[in-house]
């Protein structure tokens, strides 16, 4: 009996490891999003990085507002290829507005605790999907 319940215990064990593993990340990447606009911007809130989420800085670099959802994705790098997170992304279906030269700050938790390597977060702003660079440790 022991021998059974140490088996089961074992099997489960690795079915949540195999579950928190970088499995979720392995569609090839259909983004075009860009690195560089001349309508907004991003960036990493200094020192709000970790492997669980992070705070954006979204900049309006225009005369008027503009605006932005809740929704973003987020890829990981292998190789030169970009591969996209497909499990399960949930986000509330609201816009917020940017004032004129305005900025805000965007909360975001990962979809999955993420483990070391090269990512990207693709953040649509207005018209643009931007994109932004980051690695973890």
């Amino acid at each position: 009996m022991k021998k059974l319940n140490f088996i089961v215990a074992l099997v489960l064990m690795l079915i949540v490891l195999v579950g928190c593993s970088d499995q979720s990340f392995t569609e090839p990447s259909t983004q075009n999003p860009v690195y560089e606009s001349e309508t907004a911007g991003i960036s990493i809130k200094p020192d709000t990085l970790t492997n669980e989420g992070m705070t954006l800085m979204i900049s309006n670099k225009t005369d008027s507002e503009l605006n932005y959802g809740m929704d973003y994705y987020i890829e990981k790098k292998d190789g030169d290829n970009w591969l996209s997170y497909n499990g399960t992304v949930s986000f509330i279906e609201l816009a917020g507005v940017i004032d004129p030269e305005g900025e805000v700050d965007f909360e975001l938790d990962f979809p999955v605790t993420l483990s070391a390597g090269d990512y990207r977060i693709i953040k649509p702003v207005g018209n643009e999907s931007l994109a932004l660079d980051f690695t973890i440790s």
